[in-house]
């Protein structure tokens, strides 16, 4: 349940976007940024516990590079609730 009612991660008016200087950024780096996680050991633990994902695919790499765009966001989710729709510049 989330505020009442269940929580629907394709409902575009529920995620929040953040706007980040910059053309692309390390996962690791990315999921600090925006405060999903403290520290690369709870990067790391996330990851193994498989519950990051980015643009609805599973990702398991902390060193993979994500391709931020003005343009299209891009959807960073861990876990069910923590969801973020990310532009770069």
């Amino acid at each position: 349940m989330y505020h009442g009612k269940p929580f629907d991660p394709s409902d575009a008016s529920s995620i929040e976007e953040i706007h980040i200087d910059a053309s692309e950024r390390t996962l690791s780096d990315l999921l600090k940024e925006l405060g999903f996680c403290a520290t690369s050991g709870d990067v790391r633990n996330a990851l193994a516990g498989n519950s990051v994902r980015v643009n609805d695919e599973l990702v398991s790499d902390p060193k993979m590079i994500i391709k931020l765009s003005a343009k299209k966001g891009t959807l960073i989710q861990m876990g069910k609730k923590k969801i973020r729709n990310v532009f770069g510049k």
